[in-house]
């Protein structure tokens, strides 16, 4: 494939490079001069969002929403003399915007929680360690066998159609039956969900964190509350599709499963 066609469009490229020249202008400022102008812009724009929502819309949902992927990423410090880090300093400008409608998601797939919401006792915020502020538990439950709403097994079906493959990739999460759709290949399929069971890296000589992301899917495997145990949890969550089920309170530990998903039981079977 021509490398052309994942070149950023012009228009793109001038509203990223607008983007950046507006940061560095506020970046030079005051902060108190920066924060009336991000306001300025917020209170702007959400002026024209509002005015093309339905009469029927609920007022008490935010206007904006503001999504951060992969925000790990956000967590290496900076070279400044608060050793903090951009999602430090973000999280700072988001509370000052705590009055206006906006709410801001940050999704990522590492299995390290205490990083973005430490407990009361540790976290740097000075509000929360006193209980004046608090923050929003994470989201880990986001549901699973979306594209089996429609498929709804009946009487009707056989045997060997509910354990026929193309079948069984919409179970679980519905990005393996969405790949499926696309390219109709279900060996195609297998092989990229094996490759994000392994998770990343070409050296197919398996280490133990892959063993055991094979094994877990198929048998039942439980962690112990120990550092090493959680250690390895954390990055079967973060790289080998574990799935985080609950955040316990204070954010010091989380509970996991392998969870029932036909098609990634079927990779690991071929890769054993």
């Amino acid at each position: 494939m021509d490398h052309k066609s994942f070149e950023t469009g012009s228009h793109r490229s001038k509203f990223f490079q607008s983007v950046v020249e507006g940061a560095e202008t506020l970046h030079s400022l005051e902060h108190k001069e920066t924060m009336r102008r991000v306001l300025s812009a917020l209170d702007s724009l959400t002026g024209k969002l509002d005015q093309l929502q339905s009469s029927n819309d609920s007022k008490d949902v935010p206007t904006l929403f503001l999504s951060f992927d992969e925000c790990h990423s956000l967590l290496e410090p900076l070279d400044n003399s608060r050793g903090t880090s951009l999602y430090v300093e973000l999280r700072r400008v988001l509370a000052d915007l705590k009055q206006s409608s906006v709410f801001a998601f940050f999704l990522s797939t590492t299995g390290r929680i205490s990083e973005y919401t430490p407990s009361h006792a540790v976290d740097t915020n000075d509000r929360i360690m006193e209980g004046i502020n608090t923050v929003i538990p994470p989201f880990s439950d986001l549901g699973f066998d979306q594209l089996m709403v429609s498929r709804k097994v009946t009487k009707r079906h056989t045997l060997n159609e509910v354990t026929n493959l193309a079948f069984m990739a919409n179970y679980g999460r519905p990005m393996f039956g969405l790949r499926l759709q696309h390219t109709n290949d279900v060996g195609e399929v297998i092989a990229f969900a094996a490759h994000k069971l392994l998770g990343p890296g070409e050296n197919r000589v398996f280490g133990s964190e892959q063993q055991l992301a094979c094994l877990s899917r198929r048998v039942p495997i439980d962690f112990y509350s120990t550092v090493a145990a959680r250690k390895q949890e954390e990055l079967q969550v973060e790289g080998h599709l574990r799935v985080c089920l609950h955040v316990h309170p204070g954010f010091e530990a989380m509970v996991t499963v392998a969870p029932s998903e036909p098609l990634l039981s079927e990779a690991a079977a071929r890769l054993m």
